[in-house]
C-alpha cells in the first residue's frame, strides 16, 4: 500500500482572527479616518477597482463640466456627453490625438486644472501602488496548541512559533 503526502494544512492567520474577535468600544470605524492604512490593506482586486471607479467618476465629472460650457469643445458634436467624456479620458491620461481641442479661455482653464489634478491623482495611485508592492508580510506559523506551565515556578504561557521565510 502507498502511502499518501499529507494534506497540506491552510495556513493562519492569527491577527486576522483576533481582530474579528475583539470588540472596540468609542473607535470610530469609518474608512475616510485613515484612508491611506485603508487602502494599503484593500485586497489588490478591491484597489483596482477602486482606481477605476475614480478615474471613471473624475472624467464623468470633468465631462458634465465641459457640456455646461457650449461649444467648448472642437470637433464634437454639441450636447455629446460621450465625446465630453473621452475627451476628458485623452486630456487626463495626456493621450491627445488632436482631433478634439479645447475652445476658449474658460475651456483651457478647465483641461488645465483637469490635467493637474490627473497628474496627482495619478502620482497617489503610483505611490499607493508602489507602497502595497514593498509593504513586507509576515510569514509567521503558530503552533495549534498552547499551554500554561510553570517555569522557574512561575506560571508561563507557552506556544510555538517560527519564521517561515528562509
Amino acid at each position: 500500500m502507498q502511502r499518501r503526502p499529507p494534506k497540506k494544512k491552510k495556513r493562519r492567520d492569527p491577527v486576522r482572527e483576533f481582530e474579528n474577535t475583539v470588540t472596540r468600544l468609542g473607535e470610530e470605524t469609518r474608512f475616510w479616518n485613515d484612508t491611506y492604512v485603508q487602502l494599503l490593506r484593500m485586497k489588490w482586486r478591491y484597489l483596482l477597482l477602486f482606481f477605476i471607479l475614480i478615474f471613471l467618476f473624475f472624467n464623468a465629472m470633468f465631462a458634465f463640466a465641459y457640456l455646461s460650457i457650449e461649444g467648448s469643445i472642437n470637433k464634437a458634436q454639441p450636447g455629446s456627453f460621450l465625446d465630453a467624456f473621452f475627451f476628458s479620458v485623452q486630456t487626463s491620461t495626456t493621450i491627445g490625438y488632436g482631433g478634439m481641442t479645447p475652445n476658449g479661455l474658460v475651456a483651457n482653464v478647465l483641461v488645465t486644472v483637469e490635467a493637474l489634478t490627473a497628474l496627482l491623482g495619478f502620482a497617489v495611485a503610483t505611490g499607493l501602488v508602489f507602497a502595497k508592492f514593498s509593504r513586507p508580510t509576515g510569514r509567521i506559523l503558530y503552533s495549534d496548541r498552547a499551554l500554561i506551565t510553570k517555569r522557574n515556578g512561575v506560571p508561563c504561557f507557552v506556544f510555538r512559533l517560527t519564521n517561515e521565510r528562509q
